[in-house]
């Protein structure tokens, strides 16, 4: 007689959000793993060649590199890797349901969802103490009916098409297969789950 393994209960996360800037830390992060000695290996050339002739210029020239080239490198790969239909799935607001070895499933929800379960999740009182009050907030903040209309349809990405996984301090990461696609869960958002 086979043992059949023992079924693992879904995990809702709380609605959360990830900001782009989070997003591109981590693409930018596995991209400098993978491809980073394309703009190490000048550096350190440069650094050689000017610490094996005494000359200063060659410093110059390196210090060109990481200043200059690098940051149309990191902009290249924001070109390249940010502006994808598939980085909507990491920005838009979401609660994500895991159940491992079968799928993720990532339901969006409204600016207006996220926001009412954010204030039923326990705040920090030194916060509260240094935000001033706004009283006219409501008027300064456009409608987001039109917005919240307009949801993209739950989907499900099945376990076959994640490559990994991984943890850091503030996110549980899933790569998935292909080009450098992620999907970030801040640890804030899920309950009771074990890091």
């Amino acid at each position: 007689m086979s043992e059949l393994s023992p079924r693992v209960n879904p995990v809702t996360t709380h609605p959360f959000q990830i900001t782009s800037g989070q997003y591109f830390s981590t693409v930018l992060g596995a991209w400098m793993k993978s491809r980073g000695w394309v703009i190490l290996l000048p550096v350190i050339l440069f650094l050689a060649i000017g610490l094996a002739r005494g000359d200063e210029r060659w410093y110059i020239v390196a210090l060109m590199v990481v200043f200059i080239i690098g940051p149309m490198v990191m902009s290249m790969i924001y070109t390249s890797y940010m502006l994808t239909p598939e980085v909507r799935r990491a920005v838009l607001p979401k609660r994500v349901t895991i159940t491992p070895g079968e799928s993720l499933r990532l339901e969006y929800v409204s600016r207006r969802e996220l926001t009412a379960d954010d204030e039923q999740l326990p705040q920090s009182e030194d916060l509260d103490e240094k935000i001033p009050p706004t009283e006219d907030l409501d008027e300064k903040i456009p409608p987001t009916e039109d917005i919240d209309e307009k949801l993209p349809q739950p989907e499900v990405i099945p376990w076959s098409e994640i490559a990994g996984e991984f943890s850091t301090s503030t996110h549980k990461i899933y790569r998935l297969k292909g080009r450098l696609q992620f999907i970030l869960i801040p640890w804030s958002a899920m309950c009771n789950i074990q890091r």
